[in-house]
């Protein structure tokens, strides 16, 4: 995607490793890289991503704050 790989660790493929090491950087790059492809690989990443307040991993963080369905 073009962004910096030093220091960009990936254990298995569900995200959950202790030992995964993505800077908020690479991850931010990563998302950017996504959104400005457009069409329908941008649509399904995001429409992947756990809403606050909403769904996913989010479901029960932070309902009825600004957060909620922001995040």
């Amino acid at each position: 995607m073009g962004g910096p790989r030093e220091g960009l660790v990936q254990v298995g493929s569900a995200g959950r490793s202790k030992a995964n090491g993505v800077t908020t950087g690479q991850l931010t790059d990563l998302v950017a890289a996504v959104v400005k492809t457009g069409g329908r690989t941008a649509e399904a990443f995001l429409g992947a991503l756990p809403v606050t307040g909403v769904s996913g991993t989010l479901s029960r963080r932070m309902r009825g704050t600004p957060a909620e369905r922001r995040v």
